[in-house]
């Protein structure tokens, strides 16, 4: 007697087994065949004694949707697109499904399990059966249904298109069963992926030793009209805010005087810069904007300063704190110098503070 692991483990096969659709809106007799058997060994359905399949005949009420999501790149780039689950209830414990796309303009590329079947203990497959069709498979070796949300994420390559252009992923074939193996009323929607307008600018960077701000840089965009600098505190373009306003066609950089520039005196030295993260955007004709490029590191190096006296009597521990300059202004230095210091020899001094050096001079 085959074991209900055996089972499983040869509907896998079958689960990930690539096919020939002659089109995915066409009638499929050897799928009427495999998908039950499929989704009664996934699903966890009733075996009899000799270890065949009990057959449901049960169709239930539920409804669920799958949508496919969109997104937008420019050629050369990987655009992400969710496939997102909604039920009425009544969760799949598998789902199987095809996406098409033009071949000549996009290439799959890879795909992850989302959050709602990682959290069934399911696993997203994916095999691109023909050209311009790819199939996953979402299905585990539990029982547990598959609740709403992201099911999984399909990577994609842009390959080419002009600017401005929309490339179709649709979706068909969507099979999905409950945990009782009984199959559930779907429906799947179509997604898409924009070109951007223009091409996003190239070879941007970031200075980290420049005591007056951070320096970012850029290449010249091919048709575009202006270009627009973006910080964030974390590498998170997400979270970017413009910094300026739109830049003539002819900047190639732009001074972020706005970064902070900050030196403190910890226990065992100096502390560190902080790091500011930055993209450019370039626009085009008729507002037409690039995508965000980036992200590059950039940080300051703290101003210089000087501080000199002739005849110094007084004591006290040397230190350092809360050395801080913004557009080039010193807000606070607070020195003291140490009665070691004081006690020798020495009664005219300079104290130099340059680039994390601490000099003093006779």
């Amino acid at each position: 007697m085959i074991s209900l692991q055996q089972d499983r483990q040869e509907a896998r096969k079958k689960c990930l087994k690539t096919s020939q659709p002659h089109s995915l809106t066409a009638s499929q007799p050897h799928w009427a065949l495999i998908v039950p058997l499929v989704l009664a060994i996934l699903a966890g359905g009733a075996y009899a004694a000799g270890g065949s399949a009990v057959q449901s005949d049960t169709k239930q009420a539920a409804q669920a949707l799958l949508a496919v999501g969109s997104g937008g790149g420019d050629v050369g780039s990987l655009v992400s697109i969710p496939a997102t689950l909604t039920t009425n209830g009544t969760q799949p414990s598998i789902i199987i499904f095809w996406i098409e796309f033009d071949s000549t303009k996009l290439a799959f590329d890879h795909v992850e399990t989302g959050a709602a079947a990682v959290a069934a203990g399911k696993e997203a497959t994916a095999n691109v059966s023909d050209a311009g069709v790819v199939r996953f498979c979402t299905w585990g070796m539990t029982t547990d249904a598959i609740g709403d949300g992201v099911v999984l994420t399909a990577t994609f390559k842009i390959l080419g298109g002009a600017s401005g252009d929309t490339l179709l992923l649709t979706g068909a074939s969507a099979s999905m069963a409950d945990p009782a193996a009984n199959a559930i009323d779907q429906k799947i929607t179509n997604g898409q992926i924009d070109i951007a307008c223009m091409g996003r600018p190239q070879n941007v960077a970031a200075s980290q030793d420049q005591p007056d701000g951070v320096l970012v840089t850029w290449g010249a965009t091919a048709g575009a009209t202006g270009y627009q600098v973006y910080r964030s505190d974390t590498n998170d373009a997400a979270t970017a805010q413009s910094i300026s306003s739109w830049l003539d066609v002819s900047a190639v950089s732009y001074l972020d005087e706005s970064a902070v520039s900050r030196m403190g005196c910890g226990c065992f030295g100096l502390l560190p810069e902080p790091v500011y993260y930055y993209w450019v955007r370039a626009q085009g004709d008729a507002g037409c904007e690039s995508l965000l490029a980036g992200s590059v590191a950039g940080s300051t190096s703290p101003a210089n300063a000087l501080f000199s006296k002739t005849g110094a009597s007084m004591g006290g521990v040397f230190g350092l704190a809360d050395f801080q300059g913004a557009e080039g202004d010193i807000l606070l230095v607070l020195v003291l110098v140490t009665a070691a210091f004081l006690a020798s020899a020495r009664r005219n001094y300079e104290l130099r503070i340059t680039n994390y050096e601490l000099r003093i001079k006779d």
